[in-house]
């Protein structure tokens, strides 16, 4: 009798589990599509406003860019339910870290400074590691996690230390003043601009700095490979967007060939490496950084259809990747 009595309190309290977690997935769901309303919404009530002294900006661009990302977020977490319930990792936390993560990028998709991008690049980074580790009864899972964690870090401090410079030169964080800044310390800010370069190259794994993508898809669980494929780059390219068009758009000389080979170099290598890949994670990672060359390439042009074809590019190819 105490052995049934058992089974049966054990098997309450994962249903209870269940239920909760069901729950909480499904709440998810309903605040990311009533967030995408509200976005949609300003979009059309505003044409640019600034907030907390210029530091966040709401405009067309941010809009749609948000939106994308709430999209990608909320077919992420329908298609994760299942998957979950297969592998037993089941768990409350996962809605909570993908929600966490989408605000960190919404974030930064919203930035008109350095330090709320700073802020918002870590909130996302954060969820992500511990994403990447999810099955933690994996030992690749593991190993993705840490390798995701060190060389994130060492890219962010290189990305702080540009951004260090970049501030210590113009005399402040504001993308609307450092580029008014940009006659008297045109060489100077140069410097600052290829660090953080390097750091958001990394953030989406632009080749050279593409050595973590490989492992970390193939070690995290399925569904979150898909979401670090969709939605994370969303949010870095609209920085990269923001920061070479907003502050540096008159030294696109000074930038604009670093772009051209972060562009060729994973269009080339993303397709080669592709074709010797027997597992379908790593493929999708190679598949990714081919993907994100041919993004580039748009942004290299200093012209808005450039952004425009980038922007339109990324949104189709990585929404129909298909669920792994």
């Amino acid at each position: 009798m105490s052995f049934n009595s058992s089974d049966a309190i054990i098997s309450s309290l994962t249903f209870g589990v269940a239920v909760a977690v069901s729950a909480m997935i499904g709440g998810s769901l309903f605040t990311i599509l009533i967030t995408a309303i509200i976005t949609i919404n300003e979009t059309y009530s505003v044409s640019r406003v600034t907030l907390f002294k210029d530091s966040v900006v709401i405009d067309p661009m941010a809009s749609l860019m948000k939106v994308i990302t709430l999209i990608g977020g909320f077919l992420v977490l329908v298609i994760s339910s299942n998957y979950l319930k297969v592998f037993k990792i089941f768990k409350i936390e996962y809605p909570i870290l993908i929600l966490s993560s989408i605000l960190g990028m919404m974030v930064m998709i919203s930035s008109n400074d350095l330090m709320v991008f700073y802020m918002g690049l870590e909130l996302q980074s954060l969820a992500l590691y511990v994403l990447a580790t999810f099955n933690r009864d994996q030992l690749k899972s593991s190993e993705a996690g840490l390798k995701y964690f060190v060389l994130s870090a060492l890219s962010s401090g290189l990305l702080l230390y540009g951004c260090s410079l970049i501030y210590g030169f113009s005399g402040s964080t504001n993308f609307d003043v450092i580029a008014n800044q940009l006659n008297s310390n045109e060489y100077a800010l140069t410097f600052g601009i290829v660090f953080i370069l390097v750091g958001l190259a990394f953030k989406i794994s632009a080749v050279p700095f593409h050595m973590w993508a490989p492992d970390v898809y193939e070690g995290s669980p399925t569904s979150v490979t898909l979401f670090f494929t969709m939605v994370p780059k969303i949010a870095a390219l609209t920085v990269f967007i923001r920061f070479l068009y907003v502050p540096f758009l008159n030294l696109i000389d000074q930038w604009q060939m670093i772009i051209i080979f972060l562009s060729i170099a994973s269009m080339i290598f993303g397709a080669i490496a592709a074709i010797g890949q027997t597992n379908i994670k790593r493929l999708v990672a190679y598949s990714s950084i081919g993907h994100i060359g041919y993004t580039l390439a748009g942004l290299a042009t200093g012209s808005n259809d450039g952004i425009q074809s980038s922007i339109i590019l990324f949104a189709v190819t990585d929404s129909t990747i298909p669920p792994l």
